[in-house]
């Protein structure tokens, strides 16, 4: 077991055995979670659920975003991306994801976004995919 809480801390050697662990993996989360709401650029919006501690916490870069309606227990990344594409007040949402299964997702319940351009980025930095749905 091995606890990353800084950024000085160096990775683990064996990954796959360090992520088998639940309470490396969950700590993990936190750590990068906390991460990224310290280095969140000023001029776009993160949203971050499930990551942290509190798994109901919800966090926003922009103090001006409602994350009432983003608390959630579940535990798919996937339906998460979904609810906070719904409850987004942006024209353009970009959703990054490997899982063609969120793909899915997001065209079935485009119509209940306010976005006017819906993108998703899919597959691998060598196999790249960009899909676009728009009204």
């Amino acid at each position: 077991r091995k606890i990353i809480e800084h950024p000085d801390v160096p990775l683990p050697a064996n990954w796959s055995n360090y992520m088998a662990l639940p309470e490396n993996k969950s700590e993990y989360e936190n750590f990068l979670s906390t991460q990224l709401k310290l280095c969140a650029p000023p001029n776009i919006e993160i949203v971050l659920a499930g990551g942290f501690t509190d798994e109901l916490e919800v966090w926003s870069s922009k103090d001006t975003t409602n994350t009432s309606q983003l608390s959630s227990n579940q535990e798919e990344a996937d339906t998460r991306l979904i609810l906070h594409a719904i409850n987004s007040n942006y024209q353009y949402i970009v959703v990054s994801s490997r899982d063609t299964d969120v793909l899915v997702l997001l065209a079935y319940h485009f119509h209940k976004t306010n976005c006017t351009e819906l993108w998703m980025m899919s597959g691998t930095k060598k196999n790249l995919s960009i899909y676009l749905y728009m009204i």
